[in-house]
């Protein structure tokens, strides 16, 4: 849905889609994206539990829209 609004490619940093647990081993990857996957993943190791990432739009810096927070 996002990528329908702003219709430009978005960089990320976390790979989890919303409401499925956090993809914490790259190895794993297969069988996340059963449908979509990512066009490119950078593997950093297994990570710690962390809160997701707040996904705002800054094209415009008088206007700043929040997706996630």
């Amino acid at each position: 849905d996002v990528l329908k609004v702003v219709d430009e490619p978005i960089v990320s940093t976390s790979l989890n889609i919303t409401g499925q647990p956090d993809l914490k081993n790259i190895k794993n990857i297969e069988d996340y994206f059963k449908e979509t996957k990512p066009d490119v993943v950078i593997d950093a190791g297994i990570l710690p539990k962390k809160r997701p990432s707040r996904l705002e739009d800054l094209r415009d810096m008088k206007n700043i829209k929040v997706y996630r927070k």
